[in-house]
């Protein structure tokens, strides 16, 4: 059943992409390893993205690290493809699977993940934070993104930020909730951040005039 489920729940999730283009926001996708595998899988991607006229750079496509490097053969054209076409591909639970340094120079993908197993220990434990910034380093050298999946609190946000992960997600930032409020969180963010800019902007015209007004 899960590639039947696995097309419901990429027909809404791009239905869903496209109400957040205006936003600029990024969504992402976990892909199930049976539908990476099955025949006419990145057409029918493609097809979808037609569909609904979307901005694949707003996309992202998350394949765990265990299932990509025990198929490397079957689906590393495929992710290629749909990375040409504008399709972010995210190595997901980075850290957990047995992945070699070399299988990463091959894979077509932009960001890695970093598994909340390692994140919960961040505050409590020195040879995971060793461990997690040399992940971060590792991706910035590849130039890559890093995410940091399970943040809880801003201790270990601030850890993360400090050293090279600027991307989060966990409840620090929010908890699973409906699409609705999905929308208005990002919208009241969107709101803020330009009445942000706005005060810079006056700002930087009051010291180009020397404080006048």
């Amino acid at each position: 059943m899960i590639v039947k489920i696995g097309r419901i729940v990429f027909e809404k999730a791009f239905a869903m992409a496209k109400q957040l283009e205006p936003f600029k926001v990024e969504l992402a996708i976990n892909i199930s390893p049976a539908q990476l595998i099955q025949d006419g899988f990145v057409s029918e991607v493609i097809d979808l993205g037609n569909k609904f006229e979307i901005n694949p750079e707003l996309i992202a496509l998350e394949v765990t690290e265990t299932f990509l490097v025990e198929n490397m053969k079957q689906v590393v054209d495929k992710l290629a493809i749909l990375k040409k076409v504008g399709y972010k591909i995210h190595l997901d639970d980075f850290g957990t699977g047995y992945s070699s340094m070399l299988y990463l120079k091959d894979l077509p993908i932009d960001a890695l993940k970093i598994d909340r197993e390692f994140v919960r220990h961040i505050n409590t434990e020195k040879s995971v934070r060793a461990i997690v910034s040399k992940f971060a380093s590792l991706a910035q050298n590849l130039d890559l993104d890093v995410i940091a999946e399970g943040v809880e609190d801003e201790k270990q946000s601030q850890w993360l930020n400090k050293n090279g992960c600027e991307i989060i997600q966990g409840y620090l930032i929010g908890k699973p909730m409906t699409f609705d409020k999905g929308l208005e969180l990002v919208d009241k963010y969107n709101v803020k951040k330009t009445m942000i800019l706005g005060v810079d902007k006056e700002e930087r015209k009051k010291e180009k005039s020397g404080g006048k007004n």
